[in-house]
């Protein structure tokens, strides 16, 4: 009974995903087939496999009714999310995603190296990079390897996937998926730095467990206490970097609006 209420659950929550992000929807038959797999793995006949796979159905269901219905009389469409009303310059609704879009934005999420503020005497002295070359988002962006060094541990997953349980593994697939999907659709969209939200938690995650996973099977103490060094050094890395970006003055000029330049001028005379 607790197993069903769980799977109800799961099913609710990512129904409710697709009303914020749309292709979240491509999440739904993958969790169904894992529902399914992980049943049917464990033994069981057809008949007691019924009563997951309908609690986890009957909240999509419900949910994508009352979804449609109000797309429809809210934009007269069941497939559209308020795409071709947005007020912005980005024009989004005639957008065609493209190839080379996505080669552009894969470069810039993941290489870009940030710059330093030049003349600038404030400890947090790094921004991201401004290029033109995306036909619809560029802003200031930096490459996650240097935002999250740390997400070079995932290059390890297919070694820690051996050595791992059933479900842990599904789960570590399922997370790995949800990263790759909304990466590839950061990238596509543009270099805006708050896409990188979208997709930088779960490789923070996956990282996370990669590296507790390995130094759980190194047995050499020597090693195990390098590996902390190691985390230690990644870590305090990352916190100034992010934190670097958070309050560069250029940063806050580029993000803040004109209307709104007397509380920043304010801002930097108490931080600084």
């Amino acid at each position: 009974m607790q197993k069903n209420k769980i799977i109800f659950l799961i099913g609710l929550c990512l129904s409710l995903a697709v009303g914020c992000r749309p292709h979240y929807v491509l999440f739904i038959p993958i969790f169904f087939i894992i529902i399914l797999y992980l049943e049917y793995s464990n033994g069981k006949y057809i008949k007691n496999i019924i009563k997951p796979v309908v609690c986890f159905i009957i909240p999509c269901i419900i949910y994508a009714t009352v979804l449609a219905l109000y797309n429809y009389l809210r934009f007269d469409s069941v497939f559209e999310f308020g795409c071709k009303y947005q007020l912005n310059d980005e024009n989004l609704f005639n957008y065609t995603p493209h190839i080379r879009d996505f080669i552009i934005g894969l470069r810039y999420h993941l290489l870009q190296i940030p710059e330093i503020v030049k003349d600038s005497y404030v400890v947090f002295s790094l921004v991201g990079v401004k290029n033109n070359s995306h036909r619809l988002g560029n802003e200031l962006i930096t490459g996650v390897i240097f935002v999250c060094p740390l997400s070079f541990l995932i290059l390890m997953l297919p070694f820690i996937l051996k050595k791992i349980n059933k479900k842990l593994k599904v789960a570590i697939i399922l997370l790995t998926l949800l990263f790759i999907v909304n990466f590839c659709m950061a990238c596509m969209f543009g270099m805006v730095q708050r896409y990188v939200f979208e997709y930088i938690y779960i490789l923070g995650i996956l990282a996370l467990i990669v590296f507790y996973m390995f130094k759980k099977y190194v047995s050499n103490k020597n090693i195990k206490n390098i590996l902390v060094i190691f985390f230690l050094i990644i870590f305090v890395f990352t916190m100034y970097i992010n934190i670097s970006f958070l309050f560069c003055p250029e940063n806050l000029k580029y993000f803040l609006r004109p209307e709104n330049e007397k509380f920043y001028k304010i801002f930097l005379n108490v931080l600084f």
